[in-house]
């Protein structure tokens, strides 16, 4: 089991990231910490969204998003930005420093002009990587279906911060200047 925050209490100074850690991607995990209480992993509990869009072949999700839980979510995409610019040199010594402007350009937003971009495979059945839904006040583990994602329709997602996935070159395995937020929703809640 793992805790999550709700995006309303979520406070962005709280958030920890570490250094990159090289695995099957180089990958800077996220951690969370208020006084005693510390969690290794971060975990969200968003606010109730409207759908947009979804693309059961990508797995593609758009969520509209706006007010003060958009504006905390894009507090949080400047924590990451700001915090590759102070770190680069530590975490890449070996590329080009560059300076805030480059490094934005190279962040793949997940919020963006009030939409929240997820990824939520259809094809995640069982096992670990296996999605909670909780539908018709019964909760069930596993099975997604692309009609849980209509547009208009409301949800409440719980996410699991993995990391700022780093982009590297597939010959010189140095970072190319891009990074993405990597995430996997843990479970979908429907009215």
């Amino acid at each position: 089991m793992e805790w999550a925050i709700p995006l309303q209490i979520l406070d962005i100074q709280k958030i920890q990231i570490g250094s990159p850690v090289q695995g099957y991607k180089y990958i800077s995990p996220m951690g969370y910490s208020d006084g005693d209480v510390n969690f290794n992993t971060l975990c969200i509990i968003l606010p109730l969204m409207t759908v947009k869009s979804y693309d059961a072949a990508t797995g593609r999700l758009q969520m509209l998003i706006q007010g003060a839980n958009a504006a905390k979510l894009i507090a949080f995409q400047e924590l990451f930005i700001n915090t590759v610019v102070a770190q680069q040199r530590t975490w890449f010594p070996n590329a080009k420093a560059c300076e805030k402007d480059a490094i934005k350009e190279g962040f793949q937003p997940f919020v963006d002009r009030g939409i929240l971009h997820l990824y939520c495979p259809s094809s995640a059945v069982g096992g670990s990587n296996a999605i909670h839904t909780y539908r018709a006040k019964t909760w069930t583990n596993g099975i997604v279906s692309p009609t849980m994602f209509v547009p208009g329709k409301p949800l409440r997602l719980a996410i699991k911060i993995q990391g700022l996935s780093f982009h590297q070159h597939a010959i010189t395995n140095m970072w190319t200047g891009k990074f993405r937020l990597q995430h996997r929703i843990l479970a979908i809640m429907t009215a």
